[in-house]
């Protein structure tokens, strides 16, 4: 958004960006997110003595990784393009409140406490 700003000046993008963000993200985090942290927690609370590296199943960082690639691919592409600038501020945002929002079903399980 910092980036975007300059290229158009007085554009109302910045609140529809906060406004989707918060949305397509408290969906995602409610629906997609919520559902994935519950089964992975299912998964290593069945495991005998798990181990850092079993938090997630190997898919899991092929898929992590390609999602950091593709997130720095679409930041260096979005570089001086106002929308695209726009849309990847919209994608980060949203998963960033995803995240955050599925973040209590650790806290709610207490994923944490022995």
């Amino acid at each position: 958004m910092l980036e975007a700003h300059p290229l158009k000046p007085g554009m109302y993008w910045t609140w529809i960006v906060i406004a989707a963000g918060l949305c397509f993200g408290g969906l995602k985090g409610k629906f997609i997110f919520s559902k994935i942290c519950r089964k992975n927690l299912a998964r290593i609370r069945s495991l005998d003595q798990p181990k850092v590296w079993q938090i997630f199943r190997p898919w899991s960082f092929l898929f992590l990784a390609a999602m950091i690639t593709i997130g720095a691919t679409l930041s260096r592409l979005a570089h001086d393009n106002y929308y695209f600038l726009i849309g990847v501020a919209i994608l980060d945002f949203s998963i960033a409140i995803a995240l955050l929002w599925s973040s209590h079903v650790f806290w709610k399980l207490k994923a944490f406490a022995k």
